[in-house]
């Protein structure tokens, strides 16, 4: 019966993080975002480029977080904490920001 349980939780942790939703990913990919916005910063040589993104409920708009450095913990932290930062509705320049799409 354990084993059961932590498989299955195991399995539906995956369904509920952040970055599964695939009709996200595929308008992610469609409009060349990571070419257009993040390969400039990346530097595979010297740093790890980490990046969140988050598709507004309506898939019309979106925003991302991302951070590099050799930390990867700590980039991750940072490059999630910045997307949250962008998504939120309340924050002053995403009000004034224009759609990306």
């Amino acid at each position: 019966v354990v084993l059961g349980l932590l498989w299955c939780n195991v399995g539906n942790a995956g369904l509920n993080e952040p970055g599964t939703d695939q009709q996200c990913f595929d308008l992610f990919e469609k409009k060349k975002v990571f070419k257009k916005n993040f390969a400039e910063h990346v530097d595979k040589d010297n740093f790890v480029f980490v990046v969140y993104t988050s598709c507004r409920g309506d898939y019309k708009d979106w925003e991302w977080g991302w951070s590099r450095g050799v930390n990867v913990k700590d980039l991750h932290g940072s490059a999630y904490d910045k997307c949250l930062f962008y998504i939120n509705p309340t924050n002053e320049k995403a009000k004034k920001e224009e759609k990306k799409f």
